[in-house]
C-alpha cells in the first residue's frame, strides 16, 4: 500500500529529517497520481507525527530543521 511503501523506504534508509520526510512524501504523492491526493497528505502526516518529525510550520518545510519546537506534553 501507498503508506507501506513510504514508510518502508524511510526505514530503509534511516533518515528522519523533516527536510528529507518533505522530498520523500512529495516524490510519493507525484507517483500515485492515481490516489486521492488529501487522503495520502493525511496519512503522510500521522506518518510524520509518529516519527516525531513535525513541525507547526507546515507551509514551509525548510523551516522544520532550524530547531526544536515545543513537544507535545508542553502547556500553553
Amino acid at each position: 500500500s501507498f503508506i507501506e511503501d513510504v514508510t518502508d523506504e524511510i526505514l530503509k534508509l534511516g533518515l528522519f529529517s523533516n527536510r528529507f520526510l518533505e522530498r520523500l512524501f512529495e516524490r510519493h504523492i507525484k507517483q500515485n497520481k492515481h490516489l486521492e491526493e488529501e487522503k495520502m497528505r493525511h496519512l503522510l502526516h500521522v506518518l510524520k507525527v509518529d516519527l516525531g518529525c513535525t513541525s507547526e510550520e507546515n507551509s514551509i518545510p525548510d523551516a522544520a530543521t532550524t530547531g526544536p519546537k515545543t513537544t507535545p506534553l508542553e502547556d500553553e
